[in-house]
């Protein structure tokens, strides 16, 4: 027996009395003899869609506008039409569609609501109306957007394929007509993913694939070169759709064109994108924007973007041409877009609300409770739902108390309450652990506090505190001062509650240091009262910096009158701490998790920087004071330094060079090792740069290593060191290959 029983699922396309076409009409008498057409007519799918008018028709199937005749919503009507239907392998790839599709939640996703079968086998998806044009139809209308817009559509629709690709689903047909412009009088514009349809759920090699390798499925314009070549794909591949839609909307042509779509594919496999100027000269452009096109549609997936989270944050940093900070891109707005009339042809549906999705959540419940309610109305008249009740709640863990972690307050513990002066604290031996716990608080406003005390002959150390659910612990490095005044040394806050603190190379000098752990509100969070978590132990650890064949950084250094000097003969490794909100971020906020170094200009130096292996860092120069009075509060424009080797340009005029490093997103790991690779003209001037490529070959980081030394030779192209550098790059590239 069918889930649904279909009346039609075809519109009405001739008048009944003159039987003259009616297709596409919106009136609701025929044009040609005025006969009637009775709403009554009106096709009801699944026993509750009214088709109302065709909106679209591809080769999946017909998309119609339709009413949900139980909630009076309008919704989107997607059908597979009955030849694609009767493919196999079509109509598992609708009914996939059905399936993953529903689980996207992202705003920026077209959200499906309903799915069902018709009786020639086909199926159908209910999905939101939209109101608005799609990004191809703005582009013809409007021409190419501005950089704003572009930035704003892209970082709305990296959003979405965030969410997509971490539930292994690759869209496989990003374009501007796959991406609609919702316009809506109550919220602000925004950009919604159309067509998952072809989405592919990601399989390993072992698995069977969905469609065969000679099956083509796309768009050549914007097809990613090993999307024609039919190999295996994954989400980078709609990041590289993605970069050739935003050049097209952004310059007004796509990347690669050609006569026909064997010449599109053969460009994209050959030819590098063109820069801007070539394509748009009439244009002012940023290079910034143009970088992160380009890099998106790098040729190899392993040159793009590692992530849509990595794209998107890219885009967020690009600086317009002829503006001084990035794109506010998030809140740019396009055209309005043209929105549909309301459809006529089945009756005036003028007062009708678009459905969403908690519109059909509350129908399906309301449904649901009818199924349940009369049994337990039933169950209440034998006087047995209270003892119903009560049993489901025992079986389902329910209840007022809630388990409890299986550590209880003392157990297992370093510290010895109370422990919260100088004179009580705990012990700490250097290179040890300690465990403790936050117990009930002094007062409302005062927390408690666990001291430890630790001796040692001094020298760089890590220092880290585990994290503890639901709490904001703050660690607090202090030395003894004159007349019991403790100076403070550092404080550790980066983490946001739930996470735990970290510093690498924190330099002791000997004698006794003071280890402070209470909680307390994290930044930015409104004040509150003290909170303990008595029965869920952290963890403190104290351990000497491992040596290294370079130079490390000296925390604390996270403010510019404690940078730490950069030797100019030899690299510096860095280590990151947890990252920081961009709303958080300021010249005069202090936060560990910032390293400041210095680099002195008084002869030519260029700084390479060479990132972690996983996430990215953001540099900030702050060498100008008059740029940071004039942005009080904000910091300069940054540099994304992700995954390769870049270079850093010292300012002119300025006697040292001040960079300020820190995580650029939360992807990045705290204890990520970087390197700082100063570079001059003088003969030995590329030995920091030397020595580090042969760490990264070390490391199975050629590719990098090859870049850094290439990077080292376009520095100073008439070093006496210059052909040697080169050389020691080529030689790695032959090296990997071999």
């Amino acid at each position: 027996m069918r889930a649904f029983d279909v009346m039609s699922t075809d519109l009405p396309t001739r008048c009944p009395a003159c039987k003259e076409p009616l297709e596409g009409t919106r009136a609701q008498a025929c044009p040609a003899c005025g006969a009637s057409v009775a709403a009554s007519e009106a096709p009801l799918l699944g026993g509750r869609y009214r088709l109302l008018e065709k909106l679209a028709e591809g080769g999946m199937g017909t998309v119609y506008r339709a009413e949900q005749v139980h909630m009076g919503k309008v919704c989107a009507l997607k059908l597979l039409s009955h030849d694609a239907a009767v493919d196999s392998v079509t109509r598992r790839r609708f009914l996939q569609e059905a399936r993953v599709v529903s689980g996207l939640h992202s705003p920026h996703t077209v959200q499906v609501f309903d799915c069902g079968e018709t009786p020639d086998g086909g199926f159908y998806l209910a999905m939101e109306y939209l109101e608005g044009q799609d990004l191809y139809q703005v582009l013809q209308a409007q021409g190419p957007l501005s950089e704003a817009q572009v930035v704003a559509v892209g970082i709305q629709v990296l959003r979405s394929l965030e969410e997509a690709h971490a539930r292994g689903i690759i869209h496989r047909d990003i374009k501007p007509a796959n991406v609609m412009w919702v316009t809506r009088p109550e919220a602000p514009p925004s950009a919604k993913v159309l067509d998952f349809g072809i989405a592919k759920l990601a399989e390993s090699e072992s698995r069977k694939r969905l469609t065969a390798v000679s099956e083509f499925v796309g768009t050549p314009t914007y097809m990613a070169p090993e999307q024609a070549r039919g190999e295996t794909l994954d989400a980078r591949t709609d990041l590289y759709s993605l970069g050739a839609s935003l050049f097209e909307l952004v310059t007004g042509v796509p990347p690669f064109d050609a006569p026909t779509a064997v010449g599109v594919l053969t460009k994209h496999l050959n030819e590098p994108p063109p820069p801007f100027e070539k394509v748009a000269p009439g244009r002012a452009l940023s290079r910034s924007l143009e970088a992160v096109l380009h890099r998106a549609l790098a040729k190899s997936p392993a040159d793009r973007f590692p992530s849509a989270a990595g794209m998107r944050e890219a885009l967020a940093s690009v600086v317009p041409a002829g503006a001084d900070r990035p794109t506010p891109a998030p809140s740019a707005s396009l055209p309005a877009a043209a929105p549909r009339r309301p459809s006529t042809a089945q009756g005036d549906l003028a007062g009708l609300d678009a459905a969403s999705r908690e519109d059909f959540d509350a129908f399906e419940r309301s449904l649901q409770r009818r199924r349940w309610v009369a049994p337990l109305v039933l169950l209440g008249s034998l006087g047995l739902v209270g003892v119903g009740v009560a049993a489901l709640a025992r079986h389902s863990g329910g209840g007022a108390e809630e388990a409890v972690p299986a550590v209880a307050p003392g157990l297992d513990l370093t510290e010895v309450e109370p422990n919260d002066t100088p004179d009580k604290a705990t012990r700490l031996a250097p290179g040890g652990t300690a465990r403790g716990a936050m117990g009930p608080a002094r007062s409302k406003d005062a927390p408690d506090v666990d001291l430890y005390r630790l001796e040692g002959d001094g020298g760089a150390v890590t220092v880290e505190l585990t994290g503890v659910p639901d709490l904001n612990l703050v660690l607090d490095v202090s030395l003894p001062g004159e007349e019991g005044v403790a100076r403070r040394l550092v404080m550790l806050d980066d983490a946001p509650a739930g996470a735990g603190e970290r510093v690498e190379g924190l330099v002791l000098p000997p004698g006794t240091a003071f280890l402070r752990v209470q909680e307390r509100a994290w930044h930015g969070e409104p004040a509150r009262p003290a909170r303990e978590q008595s029965r869920t132990p952290y963890t403190l650890t104290v351990r000497p910096v491992e040596e290294t064949a370079f130079a490390r950084e000296v925390e604390p250094n996270d403010e510019p009158g404690a940078a730490t000097a950069l030797d100019a003969s030899r690299p510096t490794e860095g280590v990151t701490g947890p990252f920081i909100p961009a709303d958080l971020q300021g010249p005069d906020t202090r936060f560990s998790t910032v390293d400041v170094f210095s680099l002195p200009l008084d002869r030519p130096r260029a700084l390479l920087v060479v990132p972690p292996a996983q996430g990215a860092l953001l540099a900030v120069d702050l060498s100008d004071p008059d740029v940071l009075q004039q942005r009080p509060g904000r910091l300069p424009p940054g540099q994304l330094l992700e995954q390769r080797p870049a270079r850093l340009r010292p300012p002119a005029g300025k006697a040292r060079f001040l960079v300020r490093l820190q995580p650029a997103h939360a992807r990045t790991p705290a204890g990520a090792r970087y390197r700082l690779v100063p570079v001059t003209p003088e003969p030995e001037g590329a030995g920091p740069a030397h020595a580090v490529a042969e760490a990264l070959v070390k490391e199975g980081r050629a590719q990098e290593a090859s870049e850094l030394l290439l990077l080292a030779a376009q520095a100073f192209r008439q070093a006496p060191w210059h052909k040697a550098t080169v050389q020691a790059a080529q030689k790695v590239v032959a090296a990997t290959r071999r």
